[in-house]
């Protein structure tokens, strides 16, 4: 990214997403990313080379986390 890396982009994901689950996976190539990526707020992690339908059910099942996660403040 020209502006900005993806640990910037997670910390001003922060402010916008104040209250709730915010789903971000992270993929790199940098095996000491991931505990960088997971501290910062990310919510899973995945190696490259990567296996697409791997991510697309990692996302899947992040985005049921978020719906469950906003489902539950309105109780």
């Amino acid at each position: 990214m020209p502006v900005m890396d993806g640990f910037q982009v997670m910390e001003n994901l922060k402010e916008i997403e104040t209250s709730g689950y915010l789903p971000v996976l992270v993929i790199t190539a940098q095996p000491d990313h991931k505990l960088r990526s997971l501290k910062a707020g990310a919510k899973d992690f995945i190696s490259k080379p990567f296996d697409l339908a791997e991510v697309l059910i990692r996302v899947y099942n992040m985005l049921q986390v978020r719906l469950l996660h906003l489902e539950t403040k309105k109780l």
